[in-house]
């Protein structure tokens, strides 16, 4: 869907707020909240979300005629849909008080302070379903305004499927005074989850003095982290977020924002779009789309502004089991027998390293982290099992009597990728643990 036709036709909705026009500055005696139904719209290509919300006052004192002791208690539900990946739904309460009119400045509308409690819930395409904490900070004025949100993961991730690394390698070698013999076969499973990301947003509004006498336009400034709920390595989003929002009528919202991390929504842009409606009052639905400046008392009684779909969802994988088969026989003049025979089969909690970082497999890690399956080309993992091989070779050789068998495993880097290797090799106890202590702090077998 085009961005720019949605954009143009709701400014043409609302051609009565145009920038440039003079204010008519209408600020209401008292405060009082009406109930809302409203709709909202992003999308940047890559990622497209869309839902609808409702908005209803419980309880609500309107205070003096200054604004202040004005308080609201109001619930706010909101459904959404993310596009090939479920829906979401959320229902909140919501309170928000007001400091009256101090003078000119800042306070000179006075300040709105609030604090928000949701309950997300997140169907995603797989049928599976997360649910949610959410918790809210807000303060407003007339040039400034801040909003900060959590996110508590209250359910765990669920398997999604599976991946699998499997492949064999053999090669045979015969000269006039050598033979050598080896085989590999290899066996990797991963269990792949989807999970939700807890978090926390913080975001900072500023209504440019001067230009919000003429048009509603907000810079907007914000900085977020979330995390898988497991910890996996890699299955984090963190970054800046830049942008403006626009109202050219107080039902419409056009925004654009830039994303630091395009992980969060699949680019480093998204614009976005959202109506109002007020429900039950015929001359309060003309007025929100009849151009007049925004106040404080106005509004207190917007709704909560969130990220939505409220839980953001991500992919990781953790080993389950690995199975490796490998032999090789080596005779020669100067090499009496280099023979090693092994099957070792690995489960969660064993450390593994990866792009020379150690992680639990059972934390897992992101799946955007892991090669594709069929990423390990035979000449590539041919050049790797030799490493492997002759690094077996050569502790055998230099330890001389075979006592004990270990087994460890490790990543082997050449100049384009990082492949997956694992090694089985008869040691002498005094070895293990300078073996152990290598591969700890992440080298590779070309390091050995």
């Amino acid at each position: 869907m085009n961005v720019q036709k949605w954009m143009g036709a709701a400014i043409l909705v609302c051609g009565s707020g145009l920038l440039g026009q003079e204010a008519a500055v209408t600020i209401p005696a008292q405060i009082s909240m009406a109930p809302e139904l409203g709709g909202a719209f992003q999308t940047n290509g890559s990622f497209t979300e869309g839902g609808a919300f409702l908005v209803a006052p419980l309880i609500q004192t309107p205070g003096g005629a200054n604004g202040d002791g004005a308080s609201v208690l109001f619930f706010q539900s909101q459904y959404s849909f993310v596009s090939g990946d479920g829906f979401g739904a959320s229902l909140g309460l919501a309170y928000r008080a007001s400091l009256g009119e101090r003078g000119a400045g800042l306070l000179s509308e006075g300040a709105v302070f609030g604090v928000n409690l949701f309950s997300d819930l997140r169907r995603t395409a797989a049928d599976h379903q997360f649910w949610q904490l959410g918790v809210g900070l807000e303060a407003d004025s007339r040039f400034v305004s801040v909003r900060a949100n959590g996110y508590i993961p209250m359910s765990e991730r669920k398997q999604l499927g599976y991946r699998v690394y499997a492949g064999n390698y053999w090669r045979q070698t015969a000269t006039p005074t050598s033979y050598s013999d080896a085989v590999v076969s290899y066996y990797d499973l991963w269990n792949v989850y989807e999970e939700p990301m807890g978090g926390w947003d913080l975001e900072v509004g500023i209504r440019p003095p001067g230009l919000e006498q003429l048009t509603n336009v907000q810079l907007l400034l914000g900085y977020g982290r979330l995390e898988a709920e497991s910890g996996a390595l890699g299955a984090e989003i963190e970054g800046w977020r830049l942008g403006v929002e626009w109202r050219p009528v107080p039902a419409v919202a056009l925004s654009v924002m830039w994303l630091e991390d395009q992980r969060y929504r699949g680019e480093n842009w998204i614009a976005g779009l959202r109506m109002t409606l007020p429900l039950g009052d015929r001359q309060a639905l003309k007025d929100a789309f009849t151009f007049q400046r925004s106040t404080v008392k106005q509004r207190m009684t917007q709704p909560v502004v969130r990220q939505a779909p409220a839980i953001q969802m991500t992919r990781t994988a953790a080993r389950s089991e690995t199975e490796l088969h490998a032999s090789r026989f080596e005779w020669g003049e100067n090499v009496v027998y280099g023979y090693w025979v092994n099957r070792v089969t690995h489960k969660e909690g064993y450390e593994v390293i990866h792009h020379h970082v150690v992680y639990e497999p059972g934390a897992g890690v992101s799946l955007d982290l892991l090669p594709a399956s069929q990423l390990v080309h035979h000449r590539s993992y041919e050049s790797a099992v030799a490493a492997g091989m002759k690094a077996g070779s050569l502790f055998a050789e230099t330890n001389g009597s075979i006592r004990e068998s270990s087994s460890f495993y490790g990543s082997y880097e050449n100049s384009s990728s990082t492949f997956w290797i694992f090694g089985v090799f008869m040691l002498d106890l005094d070895l293990v643990s300078s073996i152990s202590s290598l591969l700890n702090r992440g080298r590779s077998f070309s390091d050995l």
